[in-house]
């Protein structure tokens, strides 16, 4: 037989108190090409985050391993650029009476960069010998694609009505013609335009300039005599003939004795 004991010894514990979890975070594309930033709201009692990233919406397939002791906002690097990706963040406790939360919504973006506007845009008259024209010119994006294109529209004088269909696929120098008239002054927006992994600049403020023709260079003159050397002496003269835009001209060229 068996007696039961005076006391028992009571064991005490304490469950942890889950984290809140993240809110969803926001996924931009990374200052550098084929990168994520991530970046999230702080969680109280949360001493890090583990960020993870997925290809897929379904978050089954992991990119890479988890990004432990992460910060706000976290930069992914060795992504494949244009990809979109769905990232999740998780707040790890900072001390032991805290349980990790449960992941986060997962937010999603692509990794791309926007390109930088396009700077020193200038707009000056001609460029066509056929047509009332505009050269255009400026300096590239400082973070442009390899190859980079840009597209130019052209404005009334005030910049806010367009003048003539998008020009797309252009370079710096691009000469626009057919739709403007000779002495009328025109403004002009190049954007850097898309392409793998890129977004689309904003557009440059607008550039004004005067559209006109330029003229086709001048021919080097052919000279012939219209009369023999006796009769120059005697007053005669000597003929010059160029070419210019207008057509063929003669100038008379009369010797001094």
């Amino acid at each position: 037989d068996y007696l039961v004991s005076a006391s028992s010894t009571i064991a005490n514990a304490r469950a942890a108190t889950t984290l809140v979890t993240p809110n969803a975070p926001t996924v931009v594309g990374g200052a550098a090409l084929s990168t994520i930033s991530v970046s999230w709201s702080a969680v109280t009692n949360a001493g890090s985050y583990t960020v993870r990233v997925y290809s897929d919406a379904g978050l089954a397939s992991l990119v890479g391993t988890a990004t432990a002791n992460a910060t706000s906002p976290t930069v992914i690097t060795g992504l494949t650029a244009g990809t979109t990706y769905w990232v999740t963040v998780t707040a790890v406790a900072a001390s032991t009476s805290f349980a990790e939360s449960v992941a986060s919504s997962a937010g999603t973006g692509a990794a791309t960069r926007t390109l930088v506007a396009p700077t020193a845009v200038a707009v000056t008259p001609g460029g066509s010998t056929s047509a009332a024209s505009v050269t255009i010119t400026w300096t590239a994006s400082s973070n442009a694609a390899p190859g980079q294109t840009y597209s130019v529209q052209m404005y009334t004088s005030g910049c806010t009505t367009t003048s003539g269909a998008l020009q797309t696929g252009k370079t710096s120098g691009f000469v626009y013609s057919g739709t403007l008239t000779g002495g009328t002054t025109y403004c002009a927006r190049v954007t850097a335009e898309a392409s793998t992994g890129y977004l689309v600049s904003t557009a440059t403020t607008g550039v004004t300039g005067r559209a006109s023709t330029t003229l086709t260079a001048v021919s080097t003159p052919s000279v012939s005599a219209t009369a023999s050397t006796a009769s120059i002496a005697d007053g005669g003269s000597v003929v010059a003939s160029f070419s210019a835009r207008a057509g063929t001209r003669t100038a008379a060229l009369f010797p001094h004795f």
